[in-house]
């Protein structure tokens, strides 16, 4: 093992020092314009207005290309935004000043874009995969559902969250629409034989990401 004298030792702290540093400035430049919101807002709603239940960490790009990592990030499918969460602090971060989301989970990275297609409906959308010809893109919304019923001659309302996903194929730049289940796809998808061969050998299961990205991988390959 290299002993390293004081000097070596002071450059090595100056170093560590600067890149803490350099870091927390990237941090606060990526939090600029951004508002801080309370916590509670949704305590009378059922459910959850976010993707995940726990936080993850990621890393927020901005529009001119600059990075900072977040230990816990969420996006929020009701107000479609992305939200720190600093100590106690609940922070939103403000969507025209962002282009890409990096969620990195222990299933792999999850990336959200801004401007992938100029018709899709919403500003971030998860890009699930990305080939040479063709994109697999999700949108995922959260709704508030309101019902009203009777309870002992009184009228109770109950506000809930309700999620829905949408599926998008850019294919050679088009847009389109798509229903995710076999039935679905191989009507709508070329070489539905050898789809429908690949689907029964893997035993893929097309409302799980994974096995759709997968599925989707191997149609461009057959389409090529």
């Amino acid at each position: 093992m290299t002993n390293l004298n004081m000097p070596q030792l002071g450059l090595i702290t100056l170093f560590c020092l600067f890149f803490t540093h350099l870091t927390a400035q990237r941090e606060e430049v990526i939090l600029l314009n951004t508002q801080e919101i309370d916590e509670d807002r949704y305590e009378d709603i059922r459910g959850y207005p976010f993707i995940w239940e726990d936080w993850q960490a990621g890393i927020v790009i901005n529009n001119k290309g600059e990075s900072a990592e977040v230990e816990k990030i969420n996006f929020n499918a009701h107000t479609q935004t992305f939200e720190v969460k600093k100590g106690v602090r609940f922070i939103e971060l403000a969507t025209e000043d962002q282009q890409e989301v990096v969620i990195t989970s222990s299933e792999g990275p999850l990336v959200f874009q801004k401007a992938i297609h100029p018709d899709l409906p919403l500003e971030f959308n998860q890009l699930l995969y990305k080939g040479a010809t063709l994109q697999l893109v999700k949108s995922t919304e959260k709704e508030i559902s309101t019902k009203v019923f009777q309870n002992v001659g009184k009228k109770v309302t109950v506000e809930q969250f309700v999620k829905r996903e949408t599926f998008y194929l850019i294919e050679k730049g088009e847009l389109r629409r798509l229903k995710i289940s076999k039935k679905a796809l191989l009507k709508a998808l070329e070489q539905s034989k050898k789809l429908d061969a690949y689907i029964k050998k893997n035993k893929l299961k097309l409302k799980e990401d994974k096995d759709l990205i997968k599925f989707f991988a191997y149609y461009e390959s057959i389409i090529a």
